[in-house]
């Protein structure tokens, strides 16, 4: 379990977190308004995690010798922007904890200072001396996935985005390589095949190679382009694909262990029932031991974590129902972290414990994520309905 903390100063509009920071859990949620932070300390530890490969990455595409401090800036830049500086977000200067490791902002400056324990590990991860897998320790799921369909990797590649966009393009075209290895287009670990099988259910359909193209299948009989999908299956059938091979690439020691996943909002473009089965999705990957952090505007994933970590804390493991979540996707509150980023800069844990009332009418402590925020917004569409009513029957009446 790795920490990411505020040691000092504001960054972006955050402005305080909780006393003992962001514990980053198996299955860790972000949600909250646009613009409260969520994205970008999702980037922050993703940053902190996977930094050897980041760094690497960056010094291969960048073969000038430069510092270790500038290793750092131009990493952390690149995550948002390879124009823009991320000292943006300083007000005016903050101090930001990863375990032993310190990086510090300006924003006047737009200068990046690391502690020395930062810039020894820069320094062995630069000598080659810090050995990584070569997907890396994690991968970043960004909300712009939805223009994958709609381009080439050589465009990608011309074109002026993140790094973790690029990056994104590089793992699916390493998912494509999987993929091409399959028989019958079906992963060949028991894991990848139910992902398979909950991502056809999501999405009403599945991607499959047509040459060095991709195509979506929505049956044996009917394939379309990928750019003729729906925006929902654009959105998510990559991420879904990167899934599905995950556990091939483990097997194959592609991947750093615990890998993670930082996913911008899973539930882009989805149907409800499309969304709770992204969470299950999320929820098995997470008991896998594939790491999750997403940042999410839904209530309906919201609700259906609720009901799979209730499921985990109350029901027997032999219990199998239909009706219920089955156990592979039950999930331990020791698992789950959830934080509310708020206006006001504060983000607050949400996790806490409920009084269930029991048929023997004992009470019994349930871990619980508190839902209040999202919910928020549905009462107020409720009471606005209200309102509405009230002054349509009094001006009738009048």
């Amino acid at each position: 379990m790795n920490t990411i903390q505020i040691n000092k100063g504001k960054l972006g509009s955050i402005t305080q977190l909780p006393a003992n920071g962001l514990e980053i859990k198996p299955l860790t949620v972000f949600i909250g308004k646009q613009g409260t932070g969520k994205s970008l300390f999702s980037q922050l530890a993703y940053f902190f995690y996977n930094l050897p490969y980041l760094v690497s990455y960056q010094q291969a595409s960048d073969r000038k010798s430069v510092t270790s401090q500038a290793h750092i800036r131009t990493v952390l830049d690149n995550l948002r922007s390879d124009r823009r500086a991320i000292g943006v977000f300083a007000d005016p200067s903050v101090t930001i904890g990863w375990d032993t490791f310190t990086i510090h902002l300006e924003q006047r400056t737009r200068q990046v200072n690391a502690n020395k324990a930062l810039v020894n590990y820069i320094e062995q991860i630069v000598a080659g001396e810090i050995a990584y897998k070569p997907a890396g320790r994690a991968l970043f799921v960004p909300a712009e996935r939805v223009i994958f369909p709609h381009a080439s990797p050589s465009v990608w590649k011309l074109l002026s985005w993140p790094s973790t966009l690029i990056l994104y393009g590089d793992a699916i075209q390493n998912a494509s390589s999987i993929f091409s290895q399959w028989v019958d287009n079906r992963p060949s670990s028991a894991a990848g095949k139910l992902v398979q099988e909950l991502s056809r259910e999501a999405l009403g359909g599945e991607v499959i190679k047509y040459g060095d193209d991709w195509r979506w299948q929505i049956d044996r009989k009917t394939r379309i382009d990928l750019d003729m999908a729906s925006s929902g299956q654009k959105a998510n059938w990559s991420w879904l694909l990167l899934a599905e091979t995950l556990f091939d690439q483990r097997e194959q020691g592609l991947l750093d262990e615990p890998f993670r996943i930082h996913i911008e909002e899973p539930e882009i473009h989805l149907h409800p029932a499309a969304q709770r089965t992204m969470m299950r999705i999320l929820a098995f990957l997470a008991n896998q031991g594939i790491e999750v952090l997403l940042t999410t505007h839904s209530l309906t994933m919201l609700y259906e974590l609720n009901n799979l970590v209730t499921a985990a804390h109350m029901l027997p493991n032999d219990l199998k129902d239909e009706r219920v979540p089955a156990p592979d996707f039950r999930i331990p509150a020791d698992k789950v972290a959830a934080y509310l980023f708020q206006e006001n800069g504060q983000v607050e844990p949400l996790l806490q414990q409920q009084n269930l009332s029991m048929e023997d009418e004992t009470q019994r402590l349930v871990p619980w994520i508190n839902e209040d925020q999202l919910r928020r917004a549905d009462e107020e569409l409720g009471q606005e309905l209200s309102r509405i009513r009230s002054y349509g029957t009094f001006w009738k009446e009048k």
